[in-house]
């Protein structure tokens, strides 16, 4: 999560990164450490859980853009770490 973090700051382009589950509990949120263990139950927050696929958005607050990525985190411990550089060379996770 550390590596989020600096990520997002050594990039201009990104304003903040959330990294939430299927039910809205954030892990990271960049912007706002306050809300780690809440869940988000907003209308833009729901519609980022719906996505199946990279999707960007102009926000209607403004002239902000938005992409919202599904991702899958792995949770098996026997995982290999050699299988999971595989996966995540060929994004086939």
């Amino acid at each position: 999560m550390q590596a989020l973090q600096q990520g997002v700051e050594g990039d201009r382009e990104i304003t903040y990164a959330i990294v939430m589950d299927a039910s809205g509990v954030v892990f990271v949120d960049t912007h706002r450490p306050e809300e780690i263990q809440t869940r988000l139950t907003g209308e833009r927050d729901k519609e980022a859980i719906s996505q199946s696929k990279v999707t960007v958005a102009t926000c209607r607050e403004g002239a902000e853009m938005e992409t919202k990525q599904p991702l899958a985190l792995l949770t098996d411990i026997k995982t290999n770490r050699s299988d999971v550089s595989k996966a995540l060379a060929s994004k086939d996770f």
